[in-house]
């Protein structure tokens, strides 16, 4: 293959000679060479005004095409220039340095995290209301609570009603009292919203009473968790599930209180009251493991 000065010295005589009799390609074959817009450019000029004088002339069967002097040391001066630009291209290959404070794209931390949210609420969306409310219980089992918070967030934002209504907010609550201290604390106001609206009479009352309890319990206010264990065991119907489960909390409260006479008093009626039913074994083993630790 002819170099950049051979190919030049045969571009030349071809010009001046002005016998072209077919169509001259003139091409460059230098791998993964490219030139900068400045040469391109030359190029093409240089290229047309030899393709121009060409065809005037010769192609036509001219035999003086007529090129004058300062057009042929025009044509040399840019070919010279461009055989200089593509031997330095040979040597060094042109590199394209991007300065990372222009030319890079920056996405900062929280654009991310918003497009992923945005994500999570289109997947949630596109759930039916128990779907939803089964992959929140997978969360909050998992341990994942902001998961299963965010997820039951979402759930309520529809036009909910009932039961499902309630179990979704109950169970909001509950997922927050498992996150800390200010958590359970979050949850204690939503679950005596619940209780308020309710009534603590109602069936919705009572089960929102009983979590009420334990989440003020576990927020370290145990007086207020054993006046709404007393509400709660006033408010139900004696030898039922609330009635029981309310006496009982509510002599732990007392036992965390440092009150073991209404701790004792607490364990041993309810003792009596389902000993000899066969389905209360675990929780009279629990009351009788209570007593003995008094």
């Amino acid at each position: 293959m002819q170099g950049p000065a051979g190919l030049l010295a045969l571009l030349l005589a071809a010009v001046v000679g002005g016998g072209v009799a077919g169509v001259a390609v003139f091409y460059l074959s230098q791998p993964e060479v490219r030139p900068a817009d400045s040469g391109s450019s030359d190029r093409v000029r240089a290229a047309g005004e030899v393709g121009d004088a060409v065809a005037a002339g010769s192609l036509h069967g001219d035999a003086s095409p007529g090129i004058d002097a300062a057009t042929i040391a025009r044509l040399v001066d840019r070919l010279e220039r461009l055989e200089r630009r593509v031997d330095e291209f040979v040597q060094q290959p042109l590199r394209v340095e991007i300065d990372p404070e222009k030319g890079a794209a920056k996405i900062a931390p929280e654009q991310i995290a918003a497009a992923m949210a945005e994500l999570e609420q289109q997947k949630l969306a596109a759930m039916s209301d128990e779907s939803l409310m089964d992959t929140a219980m997978r969360s909050f089992k998992a341990g994942q609570m902001e998961d299963a918070i965010a997820q039951l967030e979402s759930l309520l934002q529809r036009p909910l009603a009932g039961e499902l209504r309630f179990q979704a907010r109950a169970r909001l609550a509950t997922a927050h009292s498992k996150t800390g201290v200010e958590g359970c604390q979050r949850a204690a106001r939503m679950l005596q919203q619940l209780v308020d609206e309710h009534g603590e009479a109602s069936s919705f009352g009572r089960q929102a009473s009983m979590q009420l309890v334990w989440t003020q319990s576990g927020s370290g206010d145990r007086a207020a968790a054993l006046a709404t264990a007393d509400r709660l065991t006033r408010n139900s119907t004696p030898g039922s599930v609330h009635h029981r489960n309310s006496r009982w909390a509510a002599g732990i409260m007392a036992a965390g209180l440092g009150d073991t006479a209404r701790a004792r008093a607490e364990f041993t009626t309810l003792l009596a009251e389902i000993e000899n039913e066969p389905d209360q074994g675990k929780l009279a083993g629990d009351i009788r493991r209570r007593l003995a630790e008094l």
